[in-house]
């Protein structure tokens, strides 16, 4: 397995144009944050605690540990943030999130793709589906170390 540090220099290969980067700040985290929120009324059966927000969580948290202490810190404390924000949205509020989730993950979707004819290259996730776990990471990490 890769490094994360190889990780995100493959990812950063191909986000390098400044306009790029920042659809990617607001539309990386938007993404998760709608599967994460889309994913909650999926119901596991026989698991009345359990729904596909949580098995994706596990899953992505467990490649996340394989990178190292410090992605899998960063990407745990993100992905409570979400919960935290989903479950606020989804046990406080009358509103019907079903139909929010799929407008935030459509709207966001159009601004990575915009954002990838911007910079002239396709998204890192066809040539690799586990990019799609290393976007928010790398999110974070631009915002965290590179400030450009």
């Amino acid at each position: 397995m890769k490094t994360a540090r190889q990780w995100l220099a493959e990812y950063s290969a191909t986000h390098q144009h400044p306009v790029n980067k920042k659809i990617h700040t607001f539309c990386v985290p938007a993404i998760a944050f709608s599967v994460l929120g889309l994913a909650w009324h999926l119901q596991i059966p026989g698991f009345w605690w359990a729904n596909a927000a949580s098995a994706i969580a596990l899953f992505s948290l467990i490649f996340y540990a394989r990178l190292g202490t410090g992605p899998m810190a960063m990407m745990t404390a993100t992905l409570a943030t979400m919960f935290g924000v989903i479950l606020a949205l989804e046990w406080e509020t009358e509103l019907p999130m079903v139909p929010i989730y799929l407008g935030i993950f459509i709207v966001a979707w159009i601004g990575q793709f915009v954002g990838h004819h911007i910079e002239g290259k396709a998204p890192s996730f066809f040539e690799d589906l586990k990019f799609l776990l290393i976007g928010p990471l790398w999110v974070f990490y631009q915002r965290l170390f590179q400030r450009d």
